[in-house]
């Protein structure tokens, strides 16, 4: 029996004769190992790259390191594990409550969960969207890019108001998600009431249309009281305390 010894590990490889006289080595299992390894890399650097499209304070918001104080959590796990259903019919969601309760992680952790699916979602605002629409020169290919996307969250709707013309452009970017079943995750400080309000609203049509075609496909979720941002804070504050105070040293 003919061997080959591995330049790597030493370990005696069989080489197995094949039709017309060529050769072949069976790959050492370390190569092996090494190959499954790089494999694994590469796939956790292509994920981390994913996740830059979240703002870096977010990239780390999964379900698995939710703390488990807001019950609405697992509405929002649920939408994630059956995205692939709801995606088909356009259908999204409207995260609501008061600041610093969770919406943004929430939408992010959801965000995470497709990622790990396979899926490339977007993250960005109303803002962001209209800086894409002043650059005259690649509005179509930047907000484009856009609707090639499984799934858009719009970060923090608030109650500002813009020119005639950035009104246009919101309601046509949403109302082109509707036509188009690209579900939206929109967070926002308003109750939905407020919004339903408002886009019945005559006196401001603008906003009328904007916030009637946000209620069409968005389900509303109202995220939990606690205040999260609030006791982050608090907890910084300690830490810095203890160490100004030379308490952990």
């Amino acid at each position: 029996m003919k061997t080959i010894k591995c330049t790597a590990c030493g370990q005696n490889r069989q080489v197995i004769e094949l039709v017309g006289g060529f050769e072949f080595a069976e790959p050492c299992p370390c190569r092996r190992e090494f190959w499954r390894q790089q494999e694994e890399q590469q796939q956790r650097q292509h994920l981390a790259d994913m996740r830059k499209v979240l703002p870096e304070r977010l990239r780390a918001a999964t379900f698995a390191a939710d703390d488990g104080k807001d019950p609405a959590t697992a509405q929002l796990k649920r939408y994630a594990d059956k995205f692939e259903e709801l995606r088909a019919d356009g259908q999204g969601l409207l995260l609501w409550g008061e600041v610093g309760t969770g919406k943004s992680w929430g939408a992010a952790a959801i965000i995470n969960a497709l990622i790990d699916k396979g899926f490339g979602p977007a993250f960005t605002s109303l803002p962001e969207i209209l800086k894409m629409e002043q650059d005259f020169n690649n509005a179509d290919y930047l907000v484009g890019s856009l609707y090639r996307k499984p799934l858009i969250v719009i970060d923090d709707l608030g109650t500002e108001r813009g020119t005639a013309w950035a009104n246009e452009k919101i309601y046509n970017f949403i109302n082109t998600c509707n036509t188009r079943n690209i579900p939206l995750i929109i967070t926002t400080n308003l109750h939905p009431t407020d919004l339903e309000k408002a886009s019945k609203e005559s006196s401001d049509h603008d906003y009328a249309r904007i916030y009637s075609r946000i209620l069409e496909r968005c389900y509303p979720i109202k995220i939990n009281t606690v205040k999260r941002r609030a006791g982050n804070q608090v907890d910084n504050f300690h830490k810095m305390s203890e160490m100004l105070r030379g308490e952990n040293a």
